[in-house]
């Protein structure tokens, strides 16, 4: 555990989830996940720009709240900060006053029932994670109730992945399509590229979606880019006025939107060969003769797949 006191998903879907949970048969454990992860740590003291930070820091999209005595009272996610960005809240606001705010999506009443023993099977905690209220994340407590910890939807899928065969897995993945398991564009958020940040990331909050879809303010099926939680959180971290328009925002920050497409009738194996290739974590996909997306295909979907194999 990392414990930064002085002083970040992409989540996964409720059917992964829930798919994971049915297909743990190998015997791992909630411990084995946690080997392989920090929790970080701050009080409540600490500032939202602080909290950012530690996400970005430790690559880790929770940052555990703790209060004098060391409690855990509560958590700052991605999700948060996109909050934070699309209600104009200061950089400087407390992250325990957050927690009261009426818009922290892990609270301490959160904290006191989301938690998983560490002996747990793993699918114990996918079952939390997966509940509509989770946030795609559970608290971890040893035997004596103590902290032992924080995990993450995408903690619960690379503890997955980390015990498959690749071969195997690459050959399953060519037999299955993108269709099959992307989420639907109906599903997304979609925005224009004359929408300001603040917007955007309001209407993912309302959506509950980690990504939205940016399109050109004349051809609405034209896909310029994406915003993610992620970009929130660098957006805030760097102090980027909520204000600019997301499509000067992207073509400042952003390659070419290529880089993050992928057709539907693609194959999966093809869709993880892009992602390790551009280390990307979402691809849109396009319908197979004019370049509309339909939709949007995660790392996390991969996950699912993996977990049902």
């Amino acid at each position: 555990m990392v414990d930064d006191s002085p002083m970040a998903d992409a989540p996964m879907t409720d059917k992964a989830c829930a798919s994971m949970c049915c297909d743990f048969g190998s015997g791992l454990t909630v411990d084995d996940a946690l080997e392989q992860c920090d929790t970080v740590l701050c009080y409540g003291h600490s500032t939202l720009l602080d909290a950012a930070d530690l996400l970005i820091m430790h690559d880790r999209s929770a940052v555990g709240i703790a209060d004098d005595r060391g409690e855990l009272i509560g958590l700052i996610t991605e999700s948060d900060i996109a909050r934070v960005c699309a209600t104009g809240t200061s950089s400087h606001t407390e992250v325990a006053t957050w927690l009261e705010s009426g818009y922290a999506c892990h609270t301490r009443q959160w904290v006191k029932a989301a938690a998983v023993s560490s002996s747990a099977p793993l699918a114990e905690a996918s079952t939390l994670v997966s509940a509509e209220s989770s946030g795609h994340h559970v608290v971890v407590r040893d035997s004596q109730g103590l902290l032992s910890g924080v995990l993450s939807s995408l903690d619960l899928a690379r503890a997955v992945c980390r015990g498959c065969d690749h071969e195997k897995l690459m050959q399953t993945l060519e037999s299955m399509a993108v269709a099959d398991m992307m989420t639907s564009r109906d599903d997304l958020p979609v925005c224009c590229c004359s929408d300001t940040l603040a917007q955007v990331f309001a209407r993912m909050a309302e959506a509950r979606q980690s990504i939205a879809l940016i399109t050109d303010d004349i051809r609405k099926d034209g896909l310029v880019g994406i915003v993610t939680h992620r970009d929130a959180l660098r957006a805030f971290a760097e102090h980027v006025s909520t204000r600019i328009e997301v499509g000067h925002w992207l073509r400042a920050m952003q390659g070419s939107a290529e880089l993050r497409q992928v057709d539907v009738r693609a194959q999966l194996s093809e869709v993880a060969t892009a992602m390790a290739a551009g280390a990307v974590h979402h691809l849109a996909v396009l319908a197979p003769t004019r370049a509309e997306v339909v939709g949007m295909v995660s790392s996390l979907d991969l996950a699912q797949v993996v977990a049902s194999m």
